[in-house]
């Protein structure tokens, strides 16, 4: 239960970083960005550490371009897959897929990790102290 906390706690540390670039007003840099550049970059930093766990990385999508902040997609992506590749059983499998959908960039990790409890998601978005 607590691995499965901290996921969560890990994922909310991301979001109140970028609501905290938000609020400082710095200007977040939209770019054109291509999945396949995305999802490779995704495919070359994760598939080492998945190996060591034996767990097949399947990374799964079309080429697409979108506008996105490259840098903010990236980190949220990495904290996601890492965390579906370290909280998986051993042997498993995470798939990270892209999806395109009225225009928007649809981005999954799923994995067969322990996932959170109807309790810990109570707390997911409960403000840090």
């Amino acid at each position: 239960m607590k691995t499965a906390l901290h996921r969560g706690v890990d994922l909310v540390h991301q979001l109140l970083e970028l609501e905290t670039e938000k609020s400082q007003a710095q200007a977040v840099k939209k770019e054109t960005v291509s999945t396949t550049v995305i999802m490779d970059k995704v495919r070359d930093e994760f598939t080492p550490l998945a190996r060591e766990k034996e767990i097949a990385l399947n990374v799964i999508g079309d080429g697409f371009q979108f506008e996105s902040s490259y840098g903010h997609l990236m980190r949220i992506l990495a904290n996601l897959v890492s965390n579906a590749i370290k909280f998986s059983p051993r042997a498993s499998q995470v798939q990270v897929k892209v999806e395109q959908h009225a225009g928007l960039a649809i981005f999954k990790v799923i994995d067969e990790g322990p996932g959170f409890t109807e309790k810990d998601k109570q707390f997911l978005f409960a403000k840090l102290k």
